[in-house]
Order: structure tokens, then C-alpha cells, then sequence
């Protein structure tokens, strides 16, 4: 993934942020925060995170479970 690219207008993020892998998604919060600081795009890379760190995190706990 092209951080440069996926942080140029909304379209490119959305468009990246579908396919976008937890650690990917981590790398374009941290781009954003640091590079231009666009809160609208810092909220919107920030949810997409959280629901696919969330989504893992429940996989690990189900896994835990069943024994």
C-alpha cells in the first residue's frame, strides 16, 4: 500500500482503508497524525482500526475458549 496515495483525498483512504490490513491501517493513522493532522481523516482511520483490531481480538478470545 502507497501511504502517500491512500492519504490524498477521501476517496483514495476509503478505497484503501477497505482492503486495509490492522498493521496497515495503524501505519496510516500514524502518517496522518504526523504528516498533515487532518482531524476528519484521523477519525475515519482511527474507527477502521479499532474495528479491525477489535475483530482480531475477539477471534484470540473465541480461540481461548473453545476447548
Amino acid at each position: 500500500m502507497d501511504i502517500k496515495s491512500a492519504l490524498a483525498n477521501w476517496t483514495a483512504l476509503n478505497d484503501a482503508l477497505r482492503d486495509a490490513t490492522e498493521g496497515e491501517a495503524e501505519m496510516l493513522l500514524k502518517a496522518e497524525v504526523k504528516g498533515v493532522g487532518r482531524l476528519g481523516f484521523v477519525i475515519r482511520i482511527h474507527h477502521r482500526f479499532n474495528k479491525l483490531r477489535s475483530a482480531r481480538e475477539l477471534r484470540e478470545l473465541s480461540a481461548k475458549t473453545k476447548r
